[in-house]
């Protein structure tokens, strides 16, 4: 499988599950990306941002987000991220991982700017397809980081699009901060 998602340059793994950490770097390190990151709280995943706040301003950033974690969930992650004007927002995709999400559930993330709803473990294809949605084409970066991933099967499942009004209003968002 080769690079196909041409506008992002890193991956932030948010799951306190190991295993599905560890599904999802191997889907994205089959296609090729060497820039992959595992937290497993929304906590560990918003002192990532801040410290690489300097490259994703010049980079794409997609963010795979469980929704049930220890210590700070990610609800909570989404809250306080979107309560943080330093992260360059227009640059990162943000993609729930949940089996299943409650109505009152994808109301709130809706509010919450997310677009995409994705089963777990993630399929490359149907986030791929998202990507070319989201961002327009730029050129790949093609830095290295050395991950240790376990194989594992990943199965095919249609990614949810929540409400294309959030990805205008988010486009909005960071218009209105340049």
């Amino acid at each position: 499988m080769e690079k196909n998602m041409e506008t992002v340059s890193h991956v932030l793994l948010v799951d306190d599950d190991k295993d599905c950490n560890a599904a999802n770097e191997e889907v994205f390190r089959k296609a090729n990306f060497s820039r992959i990151k595992s937290t497993l709280n929304g906590g560990h995943a918003l002192v990532y941002l801040h410290q690489m706040s300097a490259m994703i301003k010049t980079s794409k950033l997609l963010v795979l987000l469980d929704l049930e974690m220890p210590i700070m969930d990610g609800l909570e992650f989404l809250k306080n991220f979107n309560q943080t004007p330093e992260f360059h927002k227009e640059n990162i995709l943000i993609v729930v991982q949940a089996n299943h999400i409650d109505d009152d559930v994808k109301e709130e993330l809706e509010l919450l700017g997310v677009d995409y709803t994705v089963s777990k473990p993630v399929n490359f294809e149907e986030v791929n397809c998202i990507v070319k949605k989201y961002f327009s084409l730029e050129e790949q970066h093609d830095e290295v980081e050395d991950i240790d991933v376990a194989g594992a099967v990943v199965e095919n499942e249609e990614p949810v699009k929540l409400d294309s009004r959030n990805l205008k209003r988010k486009r909005a968002r960071a218009a209105a901060r340049r």
